[in-house]
């Protein structure tokens, strides 16, 4: 069994309507430069794939001072859609919204240079970043702060400050967390190697529907743990 490098996470999330049609009221609405209703309204566009006019308004959204719609222009430029992909304008839509307090945008941050997408592999700056999203409640950057400290990437390599950080993804309900709290466990680091505590980690790394973790838990279940 192998420790998890979770840096990349996917699935980020737009913040969207649950309503799939064009909401008429809310066009009104950002006509007369109501940005809440020009956001909800970018978010519709986007859920019909609609990209360059969710561009459109999440733009005159980030321009009236939303960072929400900062964010959302960051992950459209990110992913390429509506728009040609463009990392550095990710980069600078991400580090408007994180300024402006937006803990998605902050976590996005980091995982660019993490990654080093269209810039600088820099540990030190992603953990910068994802501590600013951690400390947010971002349960996401939590659990990469703990990989950072695991490998030793941009910090002084510590599993007890990785367990830490582990456990508040974990609590927060972030499958990987508790993946690798387990694996924590597994091998004896910065803990007493326990093969039951291991498996109960995965156990709920597994409810949470990560499947490494069910298939470890099987395996442990399996030896009698």
């Amino acid at each position: 069994m192998k420790k998890i490098l979770c840096l990349v996470l996917l699935g980020v999330s737009i913040l969207s309507s649950s309503v799939f049609g064009v909401n008429q009221d809310l066009a009104k609405k950002c006509g007369k430069n109501n940005y809440e209703a020009c956001f909800y309204l970018a978010s519709e566009y986007y859920n019909r794939q609609d990209y360059a006019k969710a561009q459109e308004l999440w733009l005159k959204n980030c321009n009236g001072g939303d960072v929400n719609g900062c964010t959302n222009l960051g992950i459209l430029y990110e992913n390429g859609q509506g728009v040609k992909q463009d990392y550095l304008q990710a980069r600078d839509y991400y580090a408007k919204a994180c300024d402006g307090g937006d803990v998605r945008a902050c976590f996005r941050l980091g995982v660019l240079y993490g990654n080093g997408q269209g810039i600088n592999q820099d540990y030190v700056k992603a953990r910068e970043y994802f501590v600013k999203a951690c400390d947010g409640k971002n349960v996401y950057a939590c659990s990469n702060l703990g990989v950072l400290y695991y490998e030793g990437k941009g910090v002084r390599q510590d599993y007890a400050k990785a367990k830490e950080y582990y456990i508040k993804a974990c609590d927060g309900k972030d499958a990987k967390g508790c993946f690798n709290i387990g694996i924590l466990y597994y091998n004896g680091q910065s803990v007493k190697q326990d093969e039951k505590q291991a498996k109960e980690y995965f156990k709920k790394a597994c409810d949470l529907g990560y499947e490494t973790g069910c298939d470890n838990y099987r395996v442990l279940d399996k030896q009698g743990y």
